[in-house]
């Protein structure tokens, strides 16, 4: 396949199935599995003897007020929002993604972010259960990292950065060589794109890992977005792909604007289908008689969300697939922000079913309407160590501003608490999900903006940090990060 794809024309410069029944069948009530699964009842919970927390002060050098405030904002209010977390033989890290606050007004009258210094970001290391700065990576320097992949010891980071009139951003790619990494930017200026979504996989069968992102650049088509393919055609080298000459646009409701973007092995050929998600979820597979990948199938969201409008702003954000069900067939579970046509916000959360055939049916949602809970991204991870795989919710803290009572114990002082009870979602072994915590779980004197969920020693771990003291005489910070263990049962 390697051979077939190659010929294509590279340039460096350049949800939720409309349920409906077969024609046998005339009950189109909605799926039962959405609406009627029962409430479990609230587990028995001792507050204090499910939770431990440790704290840790770190102490970052900084250069002048600007890189100040950058990691101020980082470790602070955006609260390493994008931050990985990741487990090797040599110990547990965490690398904090660069920010840049505007400083001074710098963004006022840019055209975008690459007229910007980036800022450096921070490799972190666990110590006897202590976090500390390992690294300054000066080497990845970023403005707003949004999404994340990482997969085995490679990751990619996707610069969703909003700066200006023209978002864009580069494309990074890592690898983790024991305590170090390394680093590789992607993209150029000439090529910097709206990284919101990033995938990591392979595409052709090369075993070579891929990259994508979404929404990408400028179709030129009425204002739609093309999103970004680059092909790894040798270790560490990649050619950027011209999108028309790789896709077929057949399906008439397959849209170009998709803000996320998944690549994964659905029918087991050992080629990832690509996988999109902006108002329509859409699979992608590809057809050796023409050399494109193409539409196989899709669905809108207008039976999970019938407030909501097609016009409507409203959006999948990111998407992740596992089997939630241990059926031994993919599933897909998707992120989404917008405005509904009411003109609130709303964040939801959902899970698809696959049927082996590249298609899906919609088995759970969970809404926040008008704003109620904002969190950025999910992770999933079996939290209770049952083989079924669960939902944790990042939180997406207050860089905004915004106060929210489902998130703090008191909204005029985050430093009273926090509540971490809509976090946790665990799957009964269906695809279905529900609250862990059934009634408010309050962390008194834990106050970060932001949690990052990771698994360390079989148990779920949340890590935040929140800036301590500003230290003027000698040119450094205090940074006050909080790891919280939870045993879920």
């Amino acid at each position: 396949m390697k051979k077939l794809l190659y010929p294509f024309a590279f340039t460096l410069t350049a949800f939720l199935i409309l349920y409906s029944c077969s024609a046998e069948e005339e009950d189109n009530t909605p799926p039962p599995s959405i609406i009627q699964t029962p409430e479990p009842e609230p587990p028995v919970q001792n507050q204090n003897s499910i939770y431990n927390v440790e704290k840790s002060l770190v102490n970052i050098n900084v250069a002048n007020e600007r890189d100040l405030d950058h990691v101020t904002e980082l470790f602070g209010p955006m609260g390493i929002a994008s931050s990985i977390v990741y487990q090797n033989e040599t110990g547990t890290y965490l690398l904090a993604p660069g920010v840049v606050t505007c400083f001074n007004g710098e963004c006022n009258n840019v055209d975008s972010a690459v007229e910007i210094v980036p800022s450096s970001s921070y490799l972190m290391k666990k110590e006897n259960g202590e976090w500390k700065l390992h690294k300054k990576l000066d080497n990845l320097s970023t403005w707003g990292i949004r999404n994340t992949v990482l997969k085995d010891d490679f990751f990619v980071l996707g610069d969703g950065n909003e700066i200006g009139n023209n978002w864009k951003g580069h494309l990074w790619f890592g690898e983790i060589i024991d305590s170090e990494i390394k680093i590789n930017k992607i993209s150029t200026d000439e090529t910097a794109s709206y990284f919101h979504c990033v995938a990591m996989g392979d595409l052709n069968n090369d075993g070579l890992l891929d990259l994508g992102g979404a929404p990408g650049r400028d179709s030129g088509e009425n204002g739609a977005m093309d999103y970004i393919i680059y092909l790894q055609t040798s270790k560490n080298n990649f050619e950027l792909l011209e999108l028309n000459s790789f896709i077929e646009y057949t399906n008439e409701r397959y849209e170009m604007s998709n803000f996320s973007i998944n690549f994964s092995d659905l029918d087991n050929d050992n080629v990832d289908e690509i996988i999109v998600c902006g108002k329509y979820l859409s699979v992608l597979s590809f057809n050796e008689q023409n050399n494109k990948f193409e539409v196989v199938w899709n669905a809108s969201h207008e039976s999970l969300y019938p407030e909501v409008s097609i016009n409507d702003s409203f959006w999948g954000t990111s998407i992740k697939v596992a089997d939630f069900n241990n059926d031994g067939i993919k599933d897909i579970s998707i992120a989404r922000e917008g405005l509904p046509h009411n003109g609130i916000g709303q964040t939801t959360f959902e899970v698809w079913i696959g049927n082996g055939d590249k298609a899906f049916e919609p088995r759970f949602v969970q809404k926040y309407p008008d704003s109620k809970f904002m969190f950025r991204e999910f992770e999933l991870l079996d939290v209770n160590n049952d083989s079924f795989i669960d939902i944790v919710l990042r939180t997406n803290g207050l860089n905004s501003g915004a106060k929210s009572s489902e998130y703090q114990i008191d909204v005029n002082d985050i430093r009273k608490g926090i509540k971490i009870d809509e976090l946790i979602w665990i799957n009964d072994g269906t695809g279905h999900f529900n609250k862990y915590f059934q009634e408010d779980f309050n962390l008194e004197g834990v106050y970060p903006r932001k949690l990052i969920p990771y698994i360390e020693n079989n148990e779920l771990h949340l890590v935040g940090s929140i800036k301590n003291v500003v230290q003027k005489g000698n040119g450094s910070i205090d940074i006050e990060f909080f790891d919280i263990t939870l045993t879920i049962q």
